[in-house]
């Protein structure tokens, strides 16, 4: 079976476009390799990953989503180039 390719409309083949996929990318990657380090590390925390191009992570922590924000914020920490989870220590259900 043939794979479809559907090309990417100009106005999002833009450098800015491809930095922000590029970073994160670099930030999911990170979260992939150090995912037991980062739960054992914050455990039932909110995080977000931000990974530079040099390769150096940043995680900033807190209870909610908002304190994460805030924290990142502070520290300049651009969110949109960064991956987000929450780092559950036990099972999760959802109503």
């Amino acid at each position: 079976m043939a794979t479809k390719v559907i090309p990417v409309p100009p106005e999002l083949s833009t450098p800015e476009i491809h930095a922000e996929l590029a970073a994160h990318q670099r930030a999911v990657h990170h979260f992939i390799a150090h995912h037991e380090e980062l739960r054992e590390q914050y455990p039932d925390q909110w995080i977000a990953v931000w990974v530079d191009e040099a390769a150096v992570p940043k995680v900033v922590d807190g209870n909610s989503v908002d304190a994460v924000v805030q924290k990142a914020r502070k520290q300049s920490l651009p969110l949109k180039r960064s991956y987000i989870r929450y780092m559950a220590t036990g099972p999760q259900y959802y109503a």
